[in-house]
């Protein structure tokens, strides 16, 4: 069968949104990445799914996706009249740094994409920030894409309003390169952004969409697409956050996977104070982190300014007790309850309702 037919086959087994996901991922790793065996040839083969001890909810599911390989293929061919390809999870091209970094629950085994796949080869730069942010907030996404834009760095970004499609429509404005990691399906997306095909033509941009085409935004999706566009980043920049690292999983994978996180020390509190505390490393304006030669720092400087109150907790900076660390991040407004629960739990403190 030609390529396109083992794709479609992926999909087939993939597609029943019904279906237990993960059981069907973990036969396609086993036979596919483990052993490099084609699906399509295991659903010609009932003695090859004999020999492999399936449970009969999968030899149910390979008995249906084998009828439904021709209907696929044909989708298959649609979106490919749409520009529109599609990358597995065996396939070389698939990102390094989602495989690195990822576990296989959590890495999508089919993804949707348009526009330049070799901009995932390049070390990117995510802009994440509010959705609502303020004026100054968002004029510094806007000159952040820029600068980045000259420095010929690839932007990684889920385009989501706010201050991550500032920053995104300020850097593709002027030429730069970006991976959109989008939270919803790529052909309805396609229909209501269609100013930026001339981006995917000039090799400027890439679309990906980890879900099926017409599938609309919800806001589970957008934190699924957010965890996807952290783990392609080499370096996070925090402008004006409305959240907290205990709300987005990615934050507590910095370290091992060796992020550099930067937050804006204009950001609002007691947000920053939350991000400085989880080790994110505070800067003023972008001369702090956008050096000369376009790379970026692996730490700030303040040319000797005295910072805010509470902006120089650091995850290394050890306080006596839960009160003494939960104070200090008071200096700079109300500590949200999921931090201060972490950090009660951190000292070994009982929560206030448990003394």
């Amino acid at each position: 069968m030609p390529v396109s037919d083992e794709t479609a086959a992926w999909l087939a087994l993939l597609g029943d949104a019904q279906a237990n996901r993960r059981e069907r991922k973990d036969l396609l790793k086993r036979v596919c990445l483990d052993h490099g065996e084609r699906l399509c040839d295991l659903l010609d083969d009932p003695s090859r799914q004999d020999d492999l001890d399936l449970s009969a909810s999968l030899r149910d599911a390979l008995s249906q996706s084998n009828r439904r390989v021709e209907t696929q293929r044909q989708r298959l061919d649609s979106l490919e009249n749409q520009g529109i390809e599609l990358l597995r999870r065996d396939a070389p091209a698939y990102p390094d740094s989602l495989t690195g970094r990822l576990g296989e629950n959590w890495l999508p085994y089919i993804l949707y994409y348009q526009g330049n796949l070799t901009l995932t080869t390049e070390p990117a730069i995510a802009v994440l920030g509010s959705s609502t942010p303020a004026p100054e907030a968002l004029g510094l996404a806007q000159e952040l894409g820029h600068s980045l834009s000259s420095h010929d760095r690839v932007l990684t970004s889920h385009f989501g309003p706010g201050i991550a499609r500032a920053c995104a429509q300020s850097m593709l404005g002027t030429s730069g390169q970006a991976v959109v990691i989008l939270p919803l399906g790529i052909e309805r997306f396609a229909g209501r952004e269609r100013g930026l095909g001339d981006k995917l033509t000039s090799g400027n941009l890439l679309l990906v969409s980890p879900y099926a085409p017409e599938q609309p935004a919800t806001q589970s999706l957008a934190l699924a697409s957010e965890l996807l566009v952290a783990a392609n980043a080499e370096t996070i920049i925090l402008i004006d956050p409305d959240f907290v690292p205990d709300e987005r999983q990615w934050s507590q994978h910095l370290a091992t996977w060796g992020t550099a996180c930067w937050i804006w020390q204009g950001s609002r509190m007691p947000y920053r104070s939350a991000w400085l505390a989880h080790g994110a490393q505070p800067f003023g304006d972008l001369s702090e982190i956008d050096g000369s030669d376009g790379q970026l720092p692996a730490t700030a400087s303040r040319s000797g300014e005295d910072p805010p109150p509470g902006e120089t907790l650091q995850a290394d900076e050890p306080f006596a007790s839960a009160s003494a660390a939960l104070d200090a991040l008071g200096l700079g407004g109300a500590v949200p309850e999921v931090l201060a629960r972490r950090i009660r739990q951190q000292y070994g403190a009982a929560d206030p309702e448990e003394q």
